[in-house]
This record gives C-alpha cells, structure tokens and sequence, in this order.
C-alpha cells in the first residue's frame, strides 16, 4: 500500500515539473538557391531571413565591388533564386604617340612656292590610363580616365613664299601697307618692298607716315588689362638694327598724326576703356610730342585737357581739327612755332 503511495507522488511530482517547462515551438523553413562561382548551391533557412543572411549560412564572403541580385537586404521567399556576381575592376597604362602639326606662314618676301623650315615638328608622347570592368570573368566596359601628356608635341613651322611675278610699277617716294598686323614699306617701285614690322599686332587705328617719309606713326594692341592698344613709331630706313620706339601713349583711338611741317613732331588723342558700347569713352584731349633725329621722345605738351565735348562726346570723333602755326606766341604767352593749336583754343600773335 505504501509503495503504490509512493508510485502515485511520482507520478504527480512529474506532472508538476511537466506543467512548468517551456512549450516547444517548430519554425517553417524557406528553401532559397544562390547562384554564385559558376555553381549552385541551395540552403534552408528559417522565415524573415534575409538574403544576406542566407549568404552567410553558406559562408558566401561579397567583395567591395561585388553586387547581389536581389540586394542583400531583401526578405527571402520560398523558391527564391540568389544571384552573387563577382565584379573586377583593371587598370591599363599605355603610351601613345601624339603626331605635331603643321603651321604655314606666307612670306610675301619669297618667291611663291618655295619654303622654308623656321621650326622642326616633333611628336609628343601621351601617357593614357584605361579602366577595365568585368562581371564574373566578362568584360562589360573599357573606358579612358585619365590622360597625360609626358612630352608636348612640337608643331612643325614652314615659311612659304607668296610672292607672285608682276611688273613692277615705280612710286614716288615710299609707300606704307598693312598686311595681317604687320607693317609693309615700298620705296621707289612696287617691286622693292621690304617688311618693316612683324609683330603681327598693329591694330590699323593708327598707321601714318611722317612727312619726309623716314618714321610710321602705328598702333599695336594690348594683353593688359584696361589698355586698347599702345602708339609707337618705327623708322623706315634700311638698318637692320633699328627697333620701333614705344612713346609710352596707350589707348588712342580715333586721332594720332605727324605735324606737316615736321617728321619729329606729332599730337595725338586718347580714350578710356568701357564696358559699354563701343568700348571706349574718348577724352577728347590733345597732346604733343617732340621727338629728336633718334626718335627719342624730348618733350610732352598737353594742349587741350580731357573734357566731355558735348552732350555725346564720349564717343569723340574721326578726326581732330587742329592749325599748324608758325612764328609769335598764343593768348596764354606760350610760343607755337611748330606747336599745335586746336581752333579756338588759341592764336598766334
């Protein structure tokens, strides 16, 4: 009797213990494959996973270029298929050879047709950097990121002659011409002409030849910042060793002359640099240079102030009136032999 007791308290102590555990709970599995190397390979995981987490199940590591098809963060579904793709980037360096160029100029000093070599071309050497992709060992693009050159090329620079045969026609003293900004003189015919300057920046604002012939009176344009373009003088004589002459005068515009009576004497007016139309604002001022038998600048006079000229005088005029006076001395007691005088601005005694 007491033993079945005492197999009845076991049962029921077991019971008790049996009562107070935690309920066992299944989860459902999700069969996904990944497609990843060239292989397949399938894995069971459990319901709200994601593809990343199937990936590592199957120890599947991504590079830092490498892609997953749906993204990593994607839930799985049953059935779902998985596909990794190894992506690889390559860098290439090759050098290419840069051809030189060819630049002609035409020289009315030689006869047409024939050349000459001023300047030998060489060829330049570019260092270029390709960027090769590839998705699982295929090649999906090749692009160009960057480019250096490690030598410039060198352009080549040929002289041809443009000089067509004419008859020579004789001219009475010298003649001046501009030919793609550079300054040209002929003296005593048409078939002796020599180039004077050579610059290639004379501007045509300004282009007189002083009364005897002996110096051009040009301007040349400028790169510096508020200033149109400079006047210089150049003496037309034969040395090779003359230079032209910087008068140190820069925006002049619409007047610049020699005096008729004197090849060292000159006047001049200047402008100011606009934004606005038509660039410039003139000072309708009048000034005057004394030059030496060197064409070394002795004296500046300004005659005539800078003033407004009216209710458009900003935009000045084509040409300065102005009166060559000889002998006595103007209004202000200055002496004006060889000096200019603008109308009404003064007269001689």
């Amino acid at each position: 009797m007491s033993f079945r007791w005492a197999l009845y308290g076991i049962l029921f102590g077991a019971f008790l213990l049996g009562s107070c555990a935690a309920p066992q709970v299944t989860q459902s599995q999700i069969a996904v494959q990944v497609s990843v190397d060239g292989g397949l390979q399938e894995v069971a995981a459990e319901a709200g996973s994601t593809v990343q987490n199937a990936l590592d199940e199957l120890n599947i590591g991504l590079g830092n270029l490498d892609r997953v098809e749906p993204p990593a963060f994607t839930l799985l579904t049953d059935g779902m298929d998985i596909q990794v793709v190894r992506v690889e980037e390559e860098f290439t360096v090759e050098e290419v050879v840069v051809p030189f160029t060819q630049q002609v100029l035409r020289n009315e000093s030689l006869p047409e047709g024939e050349t000459r070599l001023i300047q030998p071309g060489v060829n330049g050497l570019e260092e270029i950097t390709y960027r090769r992709v590839l998705e699982d060992g295929v090649e999906i693009s090749n692009s160009r990121v960057k480019s250096t050159y490690i030598q410039e090329p060198v352009a080549e620079i040929v002289m041809v002659g443009s000089q067509s045969p004419f008859a020579a026609i004789p001219i009475p003293g010298v003649l001046a011409y501009l030919s793609a900004g550079n300054a040209w003189i002929m003296e005593t015919s048409t078939g002796l002409r020599r180039p004077l300057v050579t610059t290639g920046d004379l501007d045509g604002r300004i282009f007189r030849l002083s009364p005897d012939g002996s110096s051009l009176l040009f301007t040349r344009t400028s790169d510096e910042e508020e200033v149109i373009n400079t006047l210089w003088v150049a003496p037309t004589g034969e040395d090779d060793e003359a230079e032209p002459i910087d008068l140190e005068v820069a925006n002049v515009i619409h007047f610049a002359d020699w005096s008729p009576q004197s090849s060292q004497i000159l006047a001049y007016s200047t402008v100011e640099p606009r934004s606005t139309a038509p660039g410039w604002q003139a000072n309708n001022d009048l000034n005057l240079i004394n030059l030496n038998t060197a064409g070394t600048v002795t004296r500046r006079d300004e005659t005539l102030e800078a003033n407004s000229g009216g209710i458009y005088g900003w935009w000045g005029t084509d040409r300065v009136q102005i009166r060559w006076t000889c002998g006595g001395v103007d209004r202000r007691g200055r002496r004006c032999c060889g000096r200019i005088v603008r109308a009404g601005a003064g007269k001689c005694a």
